[in-house]
């Protein structure tokens, strides 16, 4: 299976020969025309989920909302994500534990953002932000700096924290990791990092990673 192709691949080059060897090959692209210079078979296009699903996927991430308050809220936070996985999850654990107050000031944001011309699955992610310590957007960030697909180690992010002055003044180097590590905790838990094989890297989904450079671009002047 090869994932999120952006470019045409030749199959060869990744050592599949169609020719030779009796197997299927699965892509998947946002691009349509990827898909076709490809010369696929068969073309799935994957649809949004339905109304109900979205609620059932927001519900599962996000707890309770079985009281009539939350869940009329709920579904109005789901009407806005427009079906789309992704936007769901990352609103769901954004509001997770939060109060009805926090609930209450969610669609206006997200329909300001959207208004200022971001996407929902960008707006959902500077919505999350939005919710987190000035130290962890930051983190958050710094994060989105390295290429795609890199594993961003501890040690790399500990140089650049430190040059952005993201750290307490005269911390040893193990306090520096220990506050870095519960920064990057916080970002795992709400989905917006991805936790590595093991505790020295984190990575970043390219879609997130999208959406964090485009919040950087943003807010470039501030």
């Amino acid at each position: 299976m090869l994932d999120d192709l952006w470019t045409r691949l030749e199959l060869t080059d990744v050592g599949i020969d169609l020719d030779e060897v009796s197997c299927k090959v699965i892509i998947t692209s946002r691009r349509l025309d990827i898909c076709n210079s490809m010369k696929t078979t068969k073309n799935i296009d994957v649809k949004v989920l339905s109304k109900n699903d979205s609620f059932q996927l927001f519900r599962q991430e996000v707890g309770d909302v079985d009281s009539d308050a939350l869940r009329e809220m709920s579904e109005k936070v789901v009407n806005e994500c427009g079906g789309l996985p992704l936007a769901i999850v990352t609103l769901a654990r954004a509001l997770r534990k939060e109060d009805k107050g926090i609930w209450t000031d969610v669609i206006p944001q997200l329909r300001k953002s959207m208004h200022e011309g971001m996407d929902i699955v960008n707006a959902s992610i500077k919505m999350m932000l939005f919710l987190k310590t000035r130290e962890t957007k930051l983190c958050f960030l710094l994060c989105a700096l390295f290429p795609e697909d890199h594993k961003v180690t501890m040690d790399a992010l500990v140089g650049y924290a430190m040059g952005e002055d993201l750290l307490g003044d005269g911390e040893t180097l193990s306090e520096t990791r220990g506050n870095l590590r519960i920064m990057l905790n916080s970002l795992v838990s709400s989905g917006l990092v991805l936790k590595g094989d093991d505790e020295r890297y984190v990575m970043m989904h390219d879609i997130v990673r999208d959406a964090a450079i485009s919040i950087a671009h943003e807010n470039r002047n501030e």
